[in-house]
């Protein structure tokens, strides 16, 4: 497979616990995301197993190619993650054999898939290039993640084999997923490579762990009754937006 490194910045692969939908501006991004699962409640000390579906989406209200965003982080309250509970597969592993045919079955948690733009930031988005990618989200082990995404043509005009490492985050009760794009993931022969769209699903997985069942995704419920779900995107520019959402069930 001819190896072009473009489009990752996928932000997606979370453990949002509820639904919610939010839009917002910053500098000349529009971003929107959405994120949800049918579980409520549970508690730390017994916290309920769960799935997830999330989505988000970027524009430039001026119908231009949006600015590259380079960092992404995800939390949620109320979320756990049990990271040692499955096997994992390394998102280096991935680049070194340029598949995931090795990978544990079991270290898989979900799928999904992105869309990019092949252009210049700030030049009209519908002279750019669109490239459709499907992605798998691996479990890595020791606290990590990888996204592991492929594209074929004709859906994208290069084809491509790509992993992006992740890290699952904790901050007292709040749970989630952070990660940084790669340069060369980014920009390639000189344009601009924004992920404007991504839509993913984590399974509802469980194993047996210390004589009880347990979630690799958890819920343990929140103090107030209401979950803060919450995306920050950071440009390439250091514009940092953080699109907040306070859900009125946990």
């Amino acid at each position: 497979m001819h190896r072009f490194k473009a489009l990752a910045g996928c932000g997606l692969a979370s453990v949002a616990l509820a639904t919610a939908a939010y839009a917002q501006t910053t500098g000349g991004n529009t971003y929107e995301v959405t994120g949800g699962t049918s579980i409520r409640g549970g508690t730390t000390a017994k916290p309920k197993a769960a799935g997830l579906q999330f989505t988000f989406k970027l524009s430039d209200p001026s119908g231009n190619v949006p600015q590259v965003v380079k960092t992404y982080e995800i939390d949620v309250e109320g979320g756990k993650v049990n990271s040692s509970l499955l096997p994992g597969c390394k998102a280096a592993a991935l680049d070194a054999a340029q598949t995931d045919a090795k990978c544990p079955k079991d270290a898989l948690l979900g799928k999904g898939t992105l869309t990019a733009l092949i252009g210049k930031s700030g030049t009209p988005a519908a002279d750019a290039l669109t490239c459709s990618l499907p992605f798998k989200i691996y479990n890595s082990g020791g606290g990590k993640a990888a996204l592991w995404i492929v594209a074929r043509q004709p859906t994208c005009p290069v084809s491509l084999a790509q992993a992006v490492p992740a890290k699952w985050t904790k901050h007292g009760t709040t749970a989630g997923l952070s990660f940084t794009v790669p340069d060369t993931l980014r920009h390639q022969v000189g344009l601009d490579l924004p992920v404007v769209s991504a839509a993913a699903t984590i399974k509802k997985i469980t194993k047996k762990s210390k004589g009880r069942s347990t979630g690799f995704l958890e819920s343990t419920g929140c103090k107030d009754g209401k979950r803060d779900f919450s995306v920050t995107f950071t440009t390439e520019a250091g514009e940092k937006q953080t699109v907040k959402k306070t859900l009125a069930y946990c």
